[in-house]
C-alpha cells in the first residue's frame, strides 16, 4: 500500500515539475509578460481527453474557426498520458481552413481551403510522459509556430523543419497532427 502511495506521490510531482516547466517556456518566449491581460489570453475551463485507438491519421485542433487577423495567437497543451505507436511514419503542426480532411494541409480539388504541415518524421510530439505546448500566430505571410516540451526536469524546443503545402494559406484553423500506424493512447489537458 505505502509503495502505490510512494508511486502517485512521484508521478504527482513530475507532473508539476513538468506543468511549471512548461509555463516557464512559455514565459521565455513570449515577450512582455507582465501585459499578458492586454493579450486576451483565456484558458479554457474544460480539462479533455483524447483517446487514439488504432489511429493512424489524426488531426487535432480548435473546434471553430478563429478568423484570419494577423495577430492572432492560439495555444494548445497536452501531455502524452500513455502511447504505443507500431510503427512511426510522422507528426507535425498544421495550419488550415479544412479540419475534418484527411490531409488538411493540401489544396482541395476545387482551389478551397489547403494549409501548411511543419512536420518530422520522427517522433517528437508523442513521447509518453512529456507536456507539449505549442503556440501559433497568424502573421502576414501565413503563420508561425513555437512548439515545446517538459519532463520531469527537462525541457526544451521543437523544430520540426520540413513544410508541406501552401505556407501563405488563410489557414483559421490550428493544431497537431500524428500518422502513424496503429498508434493506441491517450493525451490529456494539465
Amino acid at each position: 500500500m505505502k509503495n502505490k502511495k510512494k508511486e502517485s506521490r512521484g508521478t504527482m510531482a513530475k507532473r508539476v515539475i513538468s506543468s511549471m516547466l512548461c509555463i516557464l517556456l512559455f514565459v521565455l518566449c513570449l515577450p512582455n509578460i507582465a501585459n499578458a491581460e492586454e493579450w486576451d489570453v483565456v484558458r479554457g475551463e474544460t480539462d479533455y481527453s483524447v483517446s487514439l485507438e488504432k489511429s493512424r491519421n489524426v488531426f487535432i485542433c480548435n473546434k471553430g474557426s478563429i478568423g484570419n487577423k494577423v495577430g492572432t495567437e492560439i495555444y494548445m497543451t497536452y501531455t502524452v498520458e500513455t502511447m504505443e505507436i507500431q510503427k512511426v511514419h510522422g507528426d507535425g503542426v498544421i495550419g488550415t481552413n479544412q479540419p475534418k480532411a484527411r490531409f488538411p494541409y493540401e489544396d482541395s480539388k476545387d482551389g478551397v481551403g489547403g494549409g501548411v504541415l511543419y512536420q518530422s518524421s520522427s517522433n517528437k510530439l508523442l513521447s509518453e510522459g512529456r507536456t507539449y505546448f505549442v503556440k501559433f500566430t497568424i502573421t502576414e505571410d501565413g503563420y508561425q509556430y513555437r512548439a515545446g516540451w517538459a519532463e520531469d526536469e527537462k525541457s526544451g524546443y521543437i523544430k520540426l523543419g520540413t513544410a508541406v503545402g501552401n505556407v501563405k494559406s488563410d489557414a483559421q484553423y490550428f493544431g497537431v497532427w500524428f500518422a502513424h500506424e496503429e498508434m493506441t493512447g491517450k493525451l490529456i489537458r494539465d
